[in-house]
């Protein structure tokens, strides 16, 4: 037990450092932390390979987040919820070379292309110290989201609101 412990410190030790480094030269983010600059900081996230820097920036993204006001939290989700989808285009040529050769492989890749990037970004966000909670309670935002987006009756984003619910339902039954 002591070894676990002592390695999950360690993990957080490396990841606040490189949480420093990647702030480094960015300037006070908080002072200027947005929906777009977030939606940004969630590509770098995604596109990152280092486990120690991603859980940095995760955090990063996560604390940011929680300084934006209920008008900015609502338009990262929407940004999210719409820019973060799967690529329908690798969609359907994943459909088209599966049905031109029906073979395990051809549907690991329709799986993979189907998978929405938000899935890995709630994934990333979790590797943060605190993540869960912190992807809870983005979760609560988006259902305020989505009963606001109800009453404006704004289907097309409804309906990315609902596939990014979606997202975390399935990723928190799988935790959980």
């Amino acid at each position: 037990m002591a070894a676990i412990s002592f390695f999950g410190d360690l993990l957080q030790t490396i990841s606040d450092r490189g949480r420093d480094l990647i702030s480094f030269g960015r300037g006070d983010l908080a002072a200027r932390a947005n929906a777009a600059e977030l939606v940004k900081l969630c590509d770098d996230l995604i596109s990152r390979r280092g486990e120690a820097s991603g859980v940095a920036l995760a955090r990063l993204i996560l604390d940011r987040y929680a300084t934006l006001g209920t008008d900015e939290r609502h338009a990262f989700l929407r940004l999210i919820a719409v820019e973060f989808d799967a690529d329908h285009d690798a969609v359907d040529a994943a459909i088209q070379a599966y049905r031109s050769d029906p073979t395990r492989a051809r549907l690991g890749h329709l799986h993979e292309a189907a998978e929405p990037r938000s899935q890995e970004l709630i994934r990333r966000l979790n590797l943060a110290r605190d993540g869960t909670l912190s992807l809870v309670r983005m979760r609560e935002d988006l259902f305020d989201l989505r009963r606001i987006l109800r009453d404006e009756g704004e289907p097309n984003l409804i309906d990315a609101a609902d596939s990014l619910d979606s997202d975390f339902e399935h990723l928190f039954a799988s935790w959980f």
